[in-house]
């Protein structure tokens, strides 16, 4: 599996495609999908993926599109290309299952235990969990 991808990414305004969409080079790694405008600056945006899903939008017009969900919002991308689009879906959802995998482990009695439940926790929005 892959857990890692770089290319280019649109990521188009939270409320409407209608509006200009801003062009990133995109990098996931080490868990995090990181959205750069410049090499040498910081990322302009930055995504952790553990408690993220991703599928493609199912009312949009906009090709190549896919929607990025986390516990606190939620961001349209979009791949130059249809395999491009399926490339990152697929890596995105490989990380986010590998992630959420390293934070568990099986008990003696087979049960599942969050090993940092209470840093799960943490995270805005998972108080209502």
């Amino acid at each position: 599996k892959q857990y890692e991808m770089k290319g280019w990414l649109g990521k188009h305004p939270v409320k409407s495609l209608q509006d200009v969409k801003s062009r990133y080079w995109a990098v996931l790694d080490k868990g995090k999908l990181m959205l750069y405008t410049r090499w040498d600056k910081p990322p302009k945006h930055t995504f952790d993926l553990l408690l993220c899903s991703v599928r493609e939008p199912q009312k949009l017009s906009e090709r190549f599109t896919f929607q990025l969900i986390s516990p606190t919002s939620s961001i349209l991308l979009q791949a130059e290309n249809f395999k491009a689009m399926s490339n990152w879906i697929q890596v995105i959802q490989n990380v986010s299952s590998k992630l959420l995998d390293a934070q568990m482990v099986r008990g003696g009695g087979g049960e599942v235990a969050l090993l940092q439940k209470e840093g799960l926790k943490a995270v805005e929005g998972n108080e209502v969990c």
